[in-house]
């Protein structure tokens, strides 16, 4: 009979054939007292939960909030997830379904979002941006000061000087050329008198400016400035007061002023940052100061990419011929970097 069979063990059925014994399996997920049967040959138990379902459908003796039944680690456990293939989509696709101790999660991607083609406007999965993406846009620049009118930034405004007399320099910028390039022209003082006229430094400068040119004499001559582009730089913004004059404004009259960028070795790279000639000058009695005359932004990129943290200088250039004078002042010089990482 079956009930001389009995061998106590509720995950398993008991017959008797032909005078013997015979056990069989219970199918897993079968209920018992403890849970539900684990369906395994030779080693049927009542356990907590069985793996009876495949993917995310609920295994016997879970719950809808943890519906896989892990056998792994042998004692059989219910979870919410095993891998992030798990856990269900949410309605932002820069998010990536993570299963991390067995807990579903939505972790925000920025990768997926992918480029937009402009290095200071990156792509962001934003969680709190309503629409399908959820990708933002933001813009990472920030700027940084290469020259600034203080001593401290660079003495762009040239009134840190050593020397006297007519051999004056502005600490920071090196002279090229045979010409002293660097003027004492204070407001309250004589000014500097070229062939031009009378000039002092404009209204919001000192004492001394940079005053390129203002000879007969066919030269090539400005003041350079050391300095070091931050790392990420993508863009330089060149500012500085002007105050150009000149006896002819004619094309014939070859007086070229430029803003450059030099490398270590001292050599242009790339086209002027900025450039006029006595063409843009004045003339006669109007000798006002133009503030901000120079204001480029320019895109350095390339350059600074290739050349990271290396020596580079700004340089203040003039060229002119030995015709008609023309003076090139200029002050208060501020150079920024939009850099973007």
């Amino acid at each position: 009979m079956a009930a001389d069979c009995n061998d106590g063990n509720e995950c398993t059925t008991e017959t008797c054939s032909a005078g013997k014994c015979v056990f069989s399996t219970v199918a897993a997920g079968s209920m018992c007292a403890a849970g539900v049967c684990n369906g395994t040959a030779s080693m049927e138990k009542c356990v907590a939960c069985a793996d009876t379902a495949s993917g995310v459908t609920q295994d016997s003796g879970c719950s809808s909030a943890k519906p896989l039944c892990d056998v792994s680690g042998g004692t059989p456990t219910c979870y919410e997830c095993l891998s992030g293939a798990d856990c269900a989509a949410d309605s932002l696709s820069c998010t990536v379904e993570t299963c991390t101790n067995h807990v579903c999660s939505h972790v925000a991607t920025d990768s997926v979002c992918g480029p937009t083609g402009d290095v200071c406007k990156v792509n962001k999965c934003d969680l709190a941006t309503a629409g399908p993406t959820g990708c933002k846009q933001v813009d990472i620049s920030t700027t940084k000061v290469v020259i600034g009118t203080s001593s401290a930034q660079g003495n762009g405004g040239f009134e840190q000087i050593t020397g006297t007399g007519t051999d004056i320099s502005a600490v920071g910028w090196a002279d090229v050329g045979t010409f002293t390039m660097i003027y004492n022209c204070t407001p309250s003082g004589s000014g500097c008198t070229g062939s031009n006229g009378k000039t002092t430094t404009g209204a919001g400068g000192q004492d001394y400016l940079a005053w390129l040119g203002g000879t007969s004499t066919a030269s090539i001559g400005g003041v350079d400035h050391l300095i070091s582009l931050p790392l990420g730089t993508v863009k330089l913004q060149v500012l500085a007061d002007t105050n150009f004059q000149t006896k002819s404004t004619a094309t014939t009259n070859k007086d070229l002023f430029e803003v450059r960028l030099l490398n270590s070795a001292k050599v242009q790279q790339g086209a002027a940052l900025f450039a006029a000639s006595n063409v843009n000058a004045q003339t006669g009695m109007a000798r006002a100061w133009t503030a901000n005359g120079i204001n480029v932004t320019v895109d350095v990129s390339a350059y600074a990419s290739a050349h990271p943290a290396e020596d580079s200088y700004i340089s203040l250039w003039a060229s002119v011929d030995a015709t008609l004078i023309t003076d090139f002042f200029i002050d208060n010089v501020r150079v920024t970097a939009t850099v973007c990482q």
